[in-house]
């Protein structure tokens, strides 16, 4: 442990096979303050010696060349902040491989679950990105308490809010374009299995609410809208605010097979004024523009018919 290392190394940190070899950052609490418990320590895994490597795997050291100051209480596991670039804080990095090459700055109690924050290449905020894989490759800011689920916010590329893409896959795998042309998924928005990967758009507050709610949607979503299993399911035409919404939010709530569910504005590509689209079925695959205050019963503006 701490082979050629150049950085100063807190208490109680660096406990590991090849812990921190190579480390040119500060990792850890140097001076405790009066009152204050002892320090937790950074950059320990299970894995103390050569025999404690599972034999004919690869075998990374946790905090392996990292570059990046580390607080208290970080970097647990195997390989957890190796090739570290980032500013890392206190009680983040949790589990094998959870900040592996990082290159952005990680918050307070963030990035805990195995490759939480691999590759990670944005801002993570406080007691963000819990889950497997929940961040791994994010590319732009995630803000506090969002992206919890595993995937949650696989390969994101789009602003996070806070308390958004909540649930697995909730925000996985968004546009490409997502950082380079400004989309944004608001606060408290994206809560759902699915509800809201592989998007290529703008999310109101308090929006997507649901299984599948808007994955795959394209067109604007205002703010209290889609609310609902399959409410904007490949939604293509902008949303207003408190349109698209159901009961119904998941798909254990649905007897038989959901993916049969009709939602709210399912597949739909016109455009929906405010408060309009109410109900189960109530504007699935609509094509033409539906005023405020429309469509408020199920199945009353649908191009869908139900088997």
């Amino acid at each position: 442990a701490c082979y050629n290392n150049s950085g100063d190394i807190g208490m109680n940190s660096c406990d590991g096979f090849t812990a921190c070899r190579v480390n040119s950052a500060n990792i850890g609490v140097m001076v405790m303050t009066e009152g204050e418990g002892e320090a937790a320590g950074s950059c320990i895994s299970d894995e103390k010696t050569s025999d404690d490597v599972p034999e004919g795997d690869p075998f990374v050291g946790v905090c392996l060349f990292n570059k990046g100051d580390i607080g208290d209480g970080s970097c647990q596991g195997l390989a957890s902040c190796s090739d570290n670039e980032g500013t890392i804080s206190n009680d983040a990095c949790l589990e094998a491989f959870a900040c592996f090459s990082n290159r952005g700055a990680v918050s307070d109690d963030a990035c805990d679950g195995v490759e939480s924050c691999r590759g990670n290449d944005g801002f993570i905020g406080p007691a963000s990105c819990e889950g497997k894989l929940s961040c791994e490759g994010n590319q732009n800011r995630i803000e506090e308490k969002s992206c919890i689920g595993k995937n949650a916010c696989h390969m994101n590329t789009a602003i996070v809010r806070v308390e958004s893409c909540i649930g697995d896959f909730a925000c996985s795998d968004n546009s490409l374009d997502a950082e380079e042309n400004g989309i944004e998924i608001s606060s408290l928005s994206c809560q759902g299995f699915y509800a809201c990967s592989m998007i290529a758009t703008n999310i109101g507050i308090n929006s997507c609410i649901g299984d599948y709610s808007c994955q795959l949607a394209s067109s604007e979503i205002g703010d209290g809208s889609c609310m609902g299993l399959f409410s904007c399911f490949i939604n293509s035409g902008p949303i207003a605010n408190g349109s698209c919404r159901s009961d119904i939010t998941k798909c254990d709530e649905v007897e038989g097979d959901c993916t049969r569910y009709l939602g709210a504005c399912l597949s739909q590509s016109g455009e929906i004024g405010n408060g309009s689209c109410v109900g189960e079925n109530s504007c699935c695959s609509n094509t033409g523009d539906i005023p405020d205050n429309n469509c408020l019963e199920p199945d009353s503006c649908s191009n869908c018919f139900e088997e």
